[in-house]
């Protein structure tokens, strides 16, 4: 643990030596900064191949945020995991027959997002205290039901484009942000996991082979957004809430 803070302080120096040598100009100084993000996660499906009965749970979700840049144009690197016991809303089944871990009565998700951002400053108001991007998103999701052979539900990786918007006060930062895809690579089962399948003898690249495919806009309909309250500690470190909520 001695070793990790050490390294943090050594980071972090090493990042406010480098911002004392950019040039004067604010718009053009290159900065770096850390930050830890927590929030509740609450995550829901419907595989209506097998049931009309919405699995849903919510569960603490943690994350880091790295991100580097100048005002004009700016790259964030997000990453976020979680584990979420989701549970069939309305769907009454008598645990008698179903043993504690079945995945029809809980589903154990395990939920991993990266989320690349590259912004670009669009306007600025207020003696630039609030800001308007546009920006490009590579989204990567991965949700994993490991109660289920921890065979992959959901699968997403791709690029999208949206905007993003900022309220400066001193430490304080407030945003907003949407974004939607416009080519994203999916792997999700054709069949619901919920059927009688061999999965036992099918192992996971087989599996990601026989269920993957390029999706556009015409085919995935899908809106991210999300609001977040940051403080920075530092000038090199924050910590934030988030809401987040990803509709498809």
């Amino acid at each position: 643990m001695k070793l990790l803070y050490a390294g943090l302080v050594l980071f972090l120096f090493l990042l406010n030596s480098r911002d004392g040598r950019a040039t004067d100009n604010p718009a053009n100084i290159e900065s770096h900064k850390i930050g830890l993000n927590t929030g509740l996660y609450n995550f829901g499906s419907i595989d209506e191949l097998y049931s009309f009965a919405r699995y849903s749970g919510r569960g603490m979700s943690y994350g880091l945020k790295f991100w580097n840049g100048q005002t004009n144009k700016n790259h964030l690197l997000s990453l976020r995991f979680a584990m979420i016991e989701r549970h069939p809303n309305g769907l009454q089944l008598d645990p008698k027959y179903f043993a504690l871990t079945d995945p029809n009565l809980v589903k154990n998700s395990f939920m991993f997002e990266a989320i690349d951002h590259y912004r670009y400053l669009i306007k600025s108001v207020s003696n630039q205290y609030i800001k308007l991007y546009g920006e490009g998103v590579w989204v990567t999701s991965v949700n994993i039901t490991t109660n289920a052979n921890s065979l992959p539900e959901l699968i997403q990786s791709g690029i999208g484009a949206g905007l993003y918007a900022t309220a400066a006060y001193k430490k304080h930062l407030f945003s907003g942000e949407m974004h939607v895809p416009l080519l994203t690579w999916t792997v999700r089962n054709n069949y619901s996991m919920s059927m009688t399948q061999n999965y036992e003898k099918l192992s996971k690249w087989a599996f990601i082979r026989q269920n993957d495919q390029l999706q556009f806009p015409n085919t995935l309909l899908a809106l991210n957004t999300s609001l977040e309250y940051e403080y920075a500690i530092l000038k090199q470190l924050s910590i934030s809430g988030e809401y987040q909520l990803r509709f498809m």
